[in-house]
């Protein structure tokens, strides 16, 4: 790898490094004289002083990379682990985006994808070829490490792109309105597939779990939210928009995590969130390789708490398969406050005064959490035949318990300080997706819609570094874009219902 173009002075290092120093002079004697004619501009200098200080950055960055040394070391590692299906390395010439918007021309090994390797719908004529050389610095989709992540960062926490642009260029990035999109979609997609590839792997058997998870109180939760995706409503002549409609859709989450002795959750390991626009296999199965991938085969006790829907209890078995967990080591438990839910509901039907319902809605509650749920359904089964009760939407209320007995042992859960409710999963579904995918009037392609989620994901779990090593790796051998993947888990006949 080496520098060719973009550089001032012809890339020379010295003459570049007293540029520096004089324009940092020049810098202070101007604040300083400014200062003294008007202290309250201290907050405008020190603005200035940062938007300078990040163009030293990228200077400074382009500089490291002028190092033969560093290239050769570069390309050496990143051609290591080259796969077989690219060719063998060739030069070429690549723009590389540094920290402050500057750019700089780059020669740098490039192995084109073999015949037949090459993915339907590649970019260019040679399709999606790796650079082994910027793999192994980082550089990817031709952004510096810093570069990228300070885009991706900014535009998976503020409320939208261009306010992400506009805080960007405040810290001395100037970038078009089309960047922080343009990364989001891009490294989202690599970082997806870096992780599909581990999901290949783990079915392979070529996965080695973690022992994040060993000797631990897991408590495993999957919810679903909101938000508008983009659906084309029809063709459009060619050059008009297309026209679409931004229908209601449910991304799905799910989130992992461990409790200490008192059931609390355990802050000195960090939770584990994904989340996908894919369907109940695609959650599930993902569920089920976090959870190999962490460790909870040798966990003490692996917890699966969520509200009454079907389509997740009915995976659920087929997760713990997956995972290598053992059925006598896991419980099911339905979120006590859906339960409450469900109770009040049924009390609704049971033609009571407001004032006796709340009596009695106190009184089954607490038996609900004394785990007593037999004194709770006959306490239901005295109201029917009674005038004014509706039988049919009673029974349907007292099925839904029946059909859920084995999780709804509160008083057990309780003394073996577990977790009771799924707090833990509506509250990541409000971080991860309400408060950045669900404002209104928002609409999303699918393509960027489940690469946010997934950065955004990586972020709030304190996992966003894991997620930038997996993607310099996986650069290594591949470009793919694979944002999904083809799930294994089946459900059993007898679901429920």
């Amino acid at each position: 790898i080496k520098i060719i173009g973009g550089l001032p002075h012809g890339g020379d290092s010295a003459k570049i490094l007293q540029e520096i120093m004089e324009e940092i002079k020049g810098f202070l004697a101007l604040w300083q004289e400014r200062l003294r004619e008007k202290p309250g501009r201290l907050r405008e200098a020190e603005w200035a002083a940062l938007r300078l200080c990040t163009k030293v950055a990228g200077l400074m960055v382009a500089l490291l990379l002028t190092d033969r040394r560093v290239g050769e070391a570069a390309a050496h590692e990143g051609l290591q682990s080259r796969s077989a299906r690219v060719r063998p390395p060739r030069p070429v010439q690549r723009n590389v985006m540094l920290p402050g918007g500057a750019r700089v021309q780059v020669e740098t090994p490039y192995c084109p994808p073999k015949r037949g390797h090459r993915p339907k719908g590649a970019r260019g004529q040679e399709g999606a070829g790796v650079y082994p050389a910027f793999a192994a610095l980082g550089i990817c989709e031709g952004k510096s490490p810093l570069a990228a992540e300070l885009i991706l960062r900014m535009s998976v926490q503020m409320p939208s792109f261009e306010t992400a642009r506009q805080e960007l260029g405040t810290l001395g990035h100037p970038y078009d309105s089309k960047m922080p999109a343009r990364t989001v979609r891009d490294f989202g997609a690599q970082a997806i597939s870096a992780r599909n590839a581990e999901i290949a792997a783990w079915h392979r058997g070529e996965l080695i779990p973690e022992k994040t998870l060993a000797g631990r109180k897991v408590v495993a939760s999957v919810d679903g939210g909101r938000c508008r995706r983009r659906e084309e409503k029809r063709r459009t002549r060619k050059g008009k928009r297309p026209k679409y409609a931004g229908a209601w859709r449910e991304p799905k989450l799910l989130i992992i995590y461990v409790l200490d002795e008192h059931g609390k959750r355990d802050k000195t390991i960090p939770v584990q969130i994904d989340a996908t626009m894919a369907g109940p296999d695609e959650t599930m199965e993902l569920l089920a390789f976090h959870l190999f991938r962490l460790g909870a085969g040798e966990a003490n006790c692996v917890e699966f708490v969520a509200d009454g829907a079907p389509w997740i209890w009915e995976r659920v078995d087929g997760v713990i398969a997956q995972a290598g967990l053992d059925p006598k080591r896991c419980r099911k438990v339905l979120d006590i406050y859906h339960a409450y839910e469900h109770l009040s509901a049924s009390l609704e039907l049971c033609g009571l005064s407001g004032k006796e319902k709340k009596r009695q809605f106190t009184r089954l509650k607490h038996k609900l959490w004394d785990g007593k749920i037999g004194d709770v359904l006959l306490t239901l089964q005295g109201y029917l035949g009674k005038r004014g009760v509706d039988a049919e939407e009673l029974k349907t209320g007292m099925t839904y318990f029946e059909k859920r007995l084995p999780m709804l042992a509160y008083d057990t859960i309780s003394r073996k300080h577990l977790a009771l409710g799924a707090g833990a999963g509506e509250s990541a579904v409000r971080r991860v997706i309400n408060l950045r995918v669900k404002s209104p009037s928002m609409s999303w392609n699918n393509d960027t819609l489940e690469a946010m989620l997934h950065l955004r994901a990586q972020l709030l779990s304190g996992r966003w570094d894991e997620m930038m090593d997996r993607i310099r790796e996986h650069a290594k051998t591949s470009r793919q874009r694979q944002l999904y993947f083809t799930p294994t888990i089946c459900v059993p006949e007898a679901a429920v219902a």
